[in-house]
């Protein structure tokens, strides 16, 4: 049996407990006993929902299910930063080291891989391409910005334009199409799960530890911290 309660983050308490012993839809519940068995569905922003199951004792089961929107767009945004933080360690390291300014854009990790600079600009064309189809929308042409650092943080900014404008509703049906997926890196028809698990996501951060790969090998001082960027811890958990 499945009962689902608008409660907002469970009224952002320490325990789910006490969260519904203060607020269960517009009533109050004081005896929490017959809710064992019972799932409870929680909404949460954007389209996200936890659903808790009490179990003997009035212990609880969790598990989350997250929205499209939550699973790229702010994965994205945050990568983009990530690149944007590597291009000054790359302007740093040329002064460091007395390189000629752009020297290190053009450097790669193996002949056959692409070069820093491109690993910057293919994530912003990466990023247009996967959300556009994600939003049934026609592919965007790539985009191909001059190999300088002006030209590729403008890049990033415009990229980090589009992610912006992307409102949640807009991906809402995104995990109930199929993909027609082209060579080269894979191809035939994928459901929307696996399209975003096991495509998307990846091969946006391919291209972000490309650009860490490259700086740490040119001597730069990065780290992992560096690749995962700012992170924030905030309160609850949502914000």
């Amino acid at each position: 049996m499945t009962f689902g309660y608008g409660i907002d983050a469970v009224d952002r308490t320490p325990t789910l407990r006490e969260g519904l012993t203060r607020r269960v839809g517009k009533g109050r519940v004081h005896d929490l006993r017959p809710l064992q068995g019972v799932i409870v569905t929680i909404r949460l922003r954007h389209g996200l929902q936890a659903y808790y199951r009490f179990t003997h004792g009035l212990s609880c089961e969790v598990a989350m299910s997250f929205s499209v929107y939550e699973i790229t767009v702010p994965a994205m945004l945050h990568g983009l930063r990530v690149h944007d933080d590597y291009l000054d360690h790359a302007q740093r390291l040329e002064r460091s080291r007395g390189l000629a300014p752009g020297e290190v854009l053009q450097a790669a990790l193996a002949p056959d891989m692409l070069s820093f600079g491109k690993q910057s600009s293919i994530s912003c064309n990466k990023v247009e391409a996967h959300m556009s189809k994600l939003m049934q929308r026609d592919l965007p042409a790539p985009v191909e910005p001059a190999m300088t650092y002006p030209a590729l943080k403008g890049r990033l900014l415009e990229t980090r334009g589009f992610l912006q404008a992307i409102e949640p509703n807009m991906l809402n049906s995104a995990q109930t199409h199929t993909y027609d997926i082209k060579p080269t890196i894979a191809h035939g028809w994928y459901g929307g799960d696996d399209y975003i698990r096991h495509l998307v996501i990846p091969d946006f951060f391919f291209h972000v530890a490309i650009a860490h790969a490259i700086l740490r090998h040119l001597g730069a001082q990065v780290g992992k911290r560096d690749y995962l960027g700012n992170l924030s811890q905030q309160s609850g958990g949502y914000s």
